[in-house]
């Protein structure tokens, strides 16, 4: 198969001709042809482009047919291509609408449970009942965990995820989970089946392929219903951009409206199990981060987040509610996951708004035997249950979810604005902390560095002057054109000659001179507390590492010798070998080495008579 050949059935599928013209418009969208190259590229040699030369490799990786692509996709975006036929997002007013309208209470927990998770139909068909758990971070909230999904690949993707109450009831994923649950364990298949919202019989001993049939026909159903509700004519579209509807919709809506409250892209990311690519940091960070999946939940939570808390004088408990209202789900999930559902449906039997929703046998249980136990001095209007609106906040690694009661003679409004401004305003000053905190800790140690560096010089320092202290005294004698070197009988004195008694300073040269001054000082007097050079023994020159150091720069030193034997002063010798001598100290020494072994430079000595010829090579112009 050639580029030619691939290119030629495309065209013929996309335009209807195998050479269309320019003027001929698409009828195949750009992601059906990426998906039909995906689909030749599977029995060819994927990471091998095609050679045009060889006529060899993967012939869908060419540039016709790349170009082709391209082609459509630019006619997509000018609006000339094939109208999409992918889902559009909901809006929140369709979502209730749906929600309103679906007559069962399966769906409409599949329904909460996939926007609160930002997952696919798919992935909410595929739940099993084990991964709804209480959480061991935040008390009196749920977790769940979807591992059989698209877009989970290994268990770094699949972490515990909180839920967290609406104070929408509509849309609250704890109040349509307690109505659902409750009634499928009690009265339909719910304590056979190992899904949440699926009925089957298979178990996790069974096959992959008949857990994943129960699932999937689940999942045909729940588009289903979605799709009769959104073609009946009850239903309303509030959204003016055409576009077809199904269960697609919800995650675009629950991505959108996170996203358009300032949730960070990482966090929806987190929240939705999305891995564009491997980054190192997911390697060793830890699979549970809890700011970002409470930032996306409650932002998620339409009216605001929220939790169902037993008043105190209910005189009610925990197991209580367990064991006498959320029976079914406590049979199926324990006593603390039958308790969180539990208050729901308590709270929803008392409540006047939410009693037609809640099944009439189990408000009868819920309201009866709240009864046999209610105390004196509680009208029958009393609800043992309320919603205390949560505000999310962090503060140095710290997630809260705090609690804000409303007094009846206070308006709520106006109160729920006033601490959702004292937490954020709260967490603004813990942040700001946090941020000083950090500054007062980098001046800390940069003070700390500096001190400890200043004590290093003055140690320093302090052996310097008592190597100083303890050297030998060397005479100083002439100035300027003298040479301080003599004596007055023009005998030659080498200065800083040890004093009588031997001498204990270590016969070393230093490493990597900076400057041909150092080399002079190290010559005469030595440095960093070493016997000078000149005093060296024929033993001491003849060590092996010194005596390759010494053998480089005994002629810069003879040399020197020789023009301070002349009258010269050192500045002036030192100056007049830089200015004949150019480039680093090392390639200066070998230099100065060569011109020795032929009797010295005439620029640097020219009182001195040269014994061989001089190389011109070595001679610059003043």
């Amino acid at each position: 198969m050639t580029p030619d050949d691939v290119y030629k059935w495309m065209c013929n599928s996309v335009y209807g001709a195998e050479d269309p013209s320019n003027d001929m418009v698409p009828r195949v969208r750009s992601n059906t042809l990426g998906y039909w190259k995906k689909g030749i590229s599977y029995f060819m040699d994927t990471t091998a482009k095609w050679h045009e030369a060889t006529k060899t490799g993967n012939a869908t990786q060419s540039k016709k047919v790349n170009n082709l692509i391209k082609a459509v996709v630019r006619a997509e975006t000018r609006g000339t291509g094939q109208e999409t036929v992918a889902d559009r997002a909901f809006t929140v007013s369709e979502l209730k609408q749906i929600l309103h309208l679906m007559p069962e209470h399966r769906y409409r927990a599949m329904m909460c449970f996939q926007y609160h998770l930002i997952g696919r139909g798919d992935d909410t068909a595929h739940v099993r009942k084990d991964v709804l758990k209480v959480s061991t971070e935040f008390r009196g909230y749920l977790t769940a965990k979807i591992r059989w999904s698209k877009n989970v690949a290994d268990e770094s993707a699949c972490p515990e995820q909180i839920l967290i109450p609406s104070m929408d009831t509509r849309t609250c994923v704890y109040f349509s989970l307690a109505l659902w649950l409750e009634h499928w364990i009690q009265y339909g298949e719910g304590t056979l089946s190992q899904w949440m919202f699926v009925d089957g019989v298979a178990t996790r001993q069974s096959s992959f392929e008949e857990q994943d049939k129960e699932a999937r026909i689940g999942n045909s159903k729940y588009r289903a219903a979605i799709k009769r509700i959104v073609e009946c004519n009850t239903f309303k579209s509030t959204n003016t951009v055409p576009g077809i509807l199904g269960s697609h919709s919800i995650r675009k809506l629950a991505t959108s409206e996170i996203r358009r409250r300032g949730v960070p892209k990482d966090d929806i990311d987190y929240r939705a199990r999305w891995k564009s690519a491997t980054r190192m940091q997911d390697r060793y960070t830890d699979i549970q981060l809890n700011w970002p999946d409470v930032n996306a939940a409650s932002n998620l939570c339409l009216g605001g987040a929220c939790t169902y808390k037993v008043k105190q004088d209910a005189g009610i408990t925990d197991d209580w509610v367990a064991n006498n209202c959320a029976v079914g789900i406590t049979s199926v999930f324990g006593v603390d996951v039958g308790a969180i559902l539990g208050k729901v449906l308590l709270w929803a039997s008392h409540d006047e708004l939410q009693q037609e929703s809640v099944s009439a046998d189990i408000r009868h249980r819920c309201v009866t035997r709240f009864i046999a136990l209610q105390r004196e001095g509680l009208g029958n209007d009393y609800n043992p249950v309320e919603k205390v609106e949560v505000i999310a906040s962090e503060a140095g690694g710290t997630v809260n979810l705090d609690e804000y009661e409303v007094e009846p003679t206070e308006d709520r409004d106006v109160l729920l604005s006033r601490t959702r401004e004292s937490a954020q305003w709260r967490a603004a000053v813990y942040a700001r902390l946090g941020t000083t905190s950090k500054e007062v800790s980098e001046s800390h140690t940069l003070q700390l560095e500096k001190f400890t560096e200043l004590q290093r010089a003055f140690r320093r320092m302090e052996r310097m002057v008592k190597e100083i202290a303890t050297s030998p005294a060397r005479s100083i004698n002439g100035g300027v054109g003298v040479n301080r070197n003599r004596t007055d009988r023009g005998t030659p004195i080498r200065v800083g000659a040890a004093a009588q008694g031997q001498d204990i300073r270590p016969a070393t040269l230093c490493r990597n001179p900076k400057t041909l001054s150092l080399l002079w000082e190290e010559y005469l007097n030595g440095i960093g507390g070493r016997l000078p050079a000149q005093q060296f023994t024929r033993e001491q020159r003849g060590v092996l590492s010194v005596r390759a150091n010494y053998c480089n720069r005994k002629g810069f030193w003879d040399c020197m010798q020789r023009m301070v034997d002349k009258g010269l002063t050192e500045a002036s010798a030192l100056a007049r070998i830089s200015r004949v001598y150019e480039g680093p100290i090392t390639q200066k020494l070998r230099a100065i080495r060569k011109d020795e072994r032929n009797g010295g430079h005439a620029l640097c000595e020219p009182n001195r008579r040269r014994r061989r010829r001089e190389n011109t090579n070595r001679r610059i112009a003043f």
